[in-house]
């Protein structure tokens, strides 16, 4: 029997696709702290390095199995801008970027709160995500916010681990903390390359979840699909069978 479900947060969990407005505010907020320092900075230089930071936290994530910290980020976002501020300044644009998510919020994605009720009631549930501006700490508070943290036992996030999925490490953090072996645990989330290859590397068997991202439908390699949060508690129960 299934002891433990761990699931992905960024699209997953948590609907992402209203990040326009987030964008927009980092932007705004971001410029109020480095114009005295550059006054003809435009939204569109600090969006061209921001761009340019996001492909080297892409690349070291893809190659590396890592997320670089927000601090790290952000001086690779200041340095590309070729400027020199102070310790102070640069504090306060990583605090931007912490807690950017809590600004025009993502939403739950859809049935996902009445759903984790449900599984609660039957499994410890965890939380295996790669973290990128927002660190795991933020992401509890979000979870808080929408009534959904008290549902989690388990937490495995990159900026704490270390490493980021596929990594086996993020996986063993959640087995261990529930005292299961990998064929009790059941992974939910929206990536082959991270999610699901990362489970089946260990023998955990997995659910792609389509609701939000569907990117990999067509090429799924988890055990299961669902595009509905309500399908999950029986597909769960399909994979205790197995």
């Amino acid at each position: 029997m299934k002891k433990v479900i761990s699931i992905d947060f960024w699209n997953t969990l948590i609907d992402t696709s209203n990040s326009d407005e987030r964008k927009r505010l980092r932007t705004e907020r971001c410029l109020e702290v480095l114009n005295p320092y550059q006054p003809g900075l435009t939204p569109e230089d600090l969006n061209s390095a921001v761009k340019k930071g996001i492909e080297i936290f892409n690349g070291i994530w893809k190659n590396e199995h890592r997320t670089l910290q927000t601090s790290d980020v952000v001086k690779n976002l200041i340095s590309e801008l070729k400027l020199e501020i102070s310790s102070t300044d640069q504090n306060q644009i990583v605090h931007i970027f912490e807690v950017g998510i809590l600004d025009a919020s993502p939403n739950p994605a859809p049935d996902v709160i009445e759903t984790l009720a449900v599984l609660s009631d039957s499994y410890q549930l965890g939380i295996i995500s790669d973290t990128h501006f927002s660190p795991g700490r933020v992401i509890k508070e979000l979870l808080e916010r929408y009534k959904m943290l008290h549902y989690f036992s388990h937490f495995s996030f990159s900026d704490e681990t270390g490493v980021s999925k596929p990594h086996p490490e993020m996986y063993h953090n959640i087995l261990r903390c529930a005292g299961a072996k990998p064929f009790e645990m059941v992974h939910i989330g929206d990536m082959n390359r991270t999610d699901i290859s990362g489970a089946k590397a260990l023998g955990i068997h997995s659910i792609l979840y389509t609701g939000v991202n569907a990117e990999d439908q067509m090429n799924s390699i988890a055990d299961r699909s669902a595009s509905s949060w309500k399908e999950i508690p029986g597909l769960i129960l399909e994979l205790d069978r197995l």
